[in-house]
């Protein structure tokens, strides 16, 4: 008995002296921490102007007009196949399913550890008067009493490392909506601009053809010839590097889709089909800051893990050793006991990575005010190219309408009249066919900078109404 009361009496002067450091060396860590510059916001609309449905307003109607518009339908489809098929979206959520498993592997901490061993009967080698013959069998089981919030704060580290595992599942799913959709328009462009290609070709042509027929009655007239035949090798040129970049876009759609897209003709990719639903989106809620958030959450978990494995841990032990000898008064009780572990000194080797840990916190905050920097500033730089765009592209339509007339009253004025050279014919002609392709690509520069800023902003899934892929913790 006096045995008993002093070793509870060791034990409760240890755990009161781990007490007495652990209160008055405990630092305190601040889970959330505010995100400075929490009023940006990505401005999602185009332009202000009257009659944009705002989601504060009629926006059921307006996503209503939206679901039945060919753009937006052909948009949303192309995104879902892409997303049931990409092997990247399939490893993400393997991982963050994973990493959520890896919570109960913590958890099972908690419950009773039973270990049973068994040895076999021995041979002696040697005399011996031992008996060797026994077959022993011990059970120690040990239970976690009091370990100063060890496992509760792996456990939230491990929380936190699902959650973060979680968001980097939708952000995939983001990027390579994102990536097909570009891929798309991309073609559409491409295809857009040898449509208007293929025309210049065969206006060539016929100017080629035409000029053969009058050499062949006038010789003196060749060099005009020789330079038809030249801006018609460009147009050709220009149409081969065309389908050559088609090729290489759907090699690329091939990847994220398994299979070549098909776009209908008659499309038109008009970024006023972002207008139909006008919001603004706190940046500070976009998936890459939630991340970072929990990363940080995480780094914080793991930091309280490690102080608190810093202090004697209590253990409840239960062991139990049998013995198969003849005779039963032999075979040994159960043991119960209190046991305490505690790495007094590790030659500064835990407070060296507890407070790695917390500077990898702080790096996460720097991180995360990056991150919240660098998406600003890439909706500031995509709605300047996209206002650029659309403001070029009016001008452009203007010039087409105006360059055709040129061309068309070079030609009458050449053909006819005689009043014109050909090199004069030729150059009306070119800068018609580069006012056309200029004009074409600010129009899908506009809608691809818009597109941009959705995926930028974290509201493209839900602009597409795409339920994302989601794990559950239970």
């Amino acid at each position: 008995m006096s045995f008993i009361n002093g070793f509870v009496g060791k034990l409760g002067l240890t755990l009161l002296c781990a007490l007495l450091v652990s209160c008055s060396h405990k630092p305190t860590y601040e889970k959330n921490v505010p995100l400075k510059g929490s009023s940006v916001k990505a401005r999602m609309n185009t332009q202000n102007q009257a009659g944009t449905v705002s989601k504060a307003g009629n926006s059921t109607n307006a996503f209503a007009k939206l679901q039945i518009n060919p753009l937006w339908v052909f948009l949303h489809n192309t995104a879902l196949v892409s997303l049931s098929y990409s092997a990247e979206i399939k490893q993400a959520e393997t991982t963050a399913l994973s990493t959520k498993e890896r919570i109960d592997v913590v958890k099972g901490q908690r419950y009773p550890q039973v270990n049973v061993s068994s040895s076999s009967p021995r041979i002696a080698v040697g005399q011996s008067n031992k008996d060797n013959s026994i077959v022993s069998t011990q059970v120690n089981v040990v239970t976690p009493i009091f370990d100063w919030g060890r496992i509760s704060a792996q456990v939230e580290e491990q929380k936190y490392a699902f959650e973060s595992s979680n968001i980097d599942l939708r952000l995939k799913q983001d990027e390579i909506a994102y990536n097909v959709l570009s891929y798309a328009v991309e073609i559409a462009r491409v295809r857009s601009l040898i449509q208007v290609t293929d025309l210049y070709v065969m206006r060539m042509t016929e100017l080629v053809d035409m000029l053969s027929q009058i050499v062949e009655a006038d010789p003196g007239r060749a060099s005009e010839l020789l330079q038809a035949q030249t801006k018609q090798i460009q147009a050709f040129t220009s149409r081969d590097s065309l389908n050559a970049r088609l090729t290489e876009l759907e090699i690329g759609i091939n990847r994220l889709l398994g299979e070549n897209v098909y776009i209908p003709g008659d499309l038109a990719f008009d970024v006023a089909i972002f207008e139909m639903i006008n919001e603004n989106v706190l940046l500070t809620n976009h998936p890459s800051i939630l991340q970072a958030n929990a990363m940080y959450k995480k780094a914080v978990s793991a930091a309280e893990a490690l102080h608190a494995s810093r202090y004697p841990q209590l253990n409840l032990n239960v062991t139990k050793n049998t013995n198969d000898l003849e005779y039963e008064d032999k075979d040994d009780p159960w043991l119960v006991g209190l046991n305490v572990s505690w790495a007094a000194f590790e030659g500064g080797s835990a407070s060296a990575s507890e407070r790695a840990a917390i500077e990898e916190a702080r790096a996460i905050l720097y991180q995360r005010e990056t991150i919240l920097r660098d998406l600003d500033n890439r909706i500031k730089a995509a709605e300047n190219q996209r206002d650029n765009a659309l403001f070029r592209s009016k001008e452009y339509n203007n010039l087409v309408i105006a360059s055709r007339e040129v061309k068309q009253s070079f030609f009458e004025q050449w053909f006819h009249l005689g009043k014109k050279q050909l090199i004069d014919v030729l150059g009306a002609e070119s800068d018609f066919y580069n006012n056309e392709q200029t004009f074409i690509n600010l129009q899908y520069d506009a809608f691809l900078a818009q597109l941009r800023i959705y995926s930028d902003s974290g509201m493209l899934l839900s602009w597409l109404d795409i339920q994302a892929k989601n794990i559950t913790l239970n």
